[in-house]
């Protein structure tokens, strides 16, 4: 994934170890990768919840972690300016689901 240390050392535990964070199915370090309708209101974010912020998580794609990771070279890495990166955080903080749901508080869509 990235060369996160949570990703590097191996866990202090005999397997099944159990989860980093909520998204982290059964200790298997495998991922759930839910939708980003309402994703402002489901922090911290990662498998590892190690981003307690949305613009955390968005930052660390312009990170060294990131960029030195399989991922990061399969991109060719991430250049975002800080105004990029609260732009980009905002974008995503719109998102939301329409309807009654826990993400739009029971809103409804433009004209219901």
């Amino acid at each position: 994934m990235t060369r996160r240390l949570v990703n590097l050392v191996p866990p202090e535990c005999d397997p099944p170890c159990p989860p980093l964070g909520r998204l982290e199915a059964g200790g298997t370090r495998a991922f759930d990768v839910p939708t980003l309708l309402g994703v402002a209101d489901t922090a911290p974010y990662f498998h590892d919840d190690s981003a307690p912020t949305l613009r955390d998580a968005v930052a660390h794609y312009t990170s060294d972690a990131f960029d030195g990771s399989d991922g990061g070279g399969f991109t060719g890495g991430i250049t975002l300016s800080d105004d990029d990166v609260d732009a980009l955080t905002a974008f995503l903080g719109l998102l939301r689901a329409c309807g009654p749901s826990p993400t739009a508080g029971g809103r409804g869509c433009g004209g219901g």
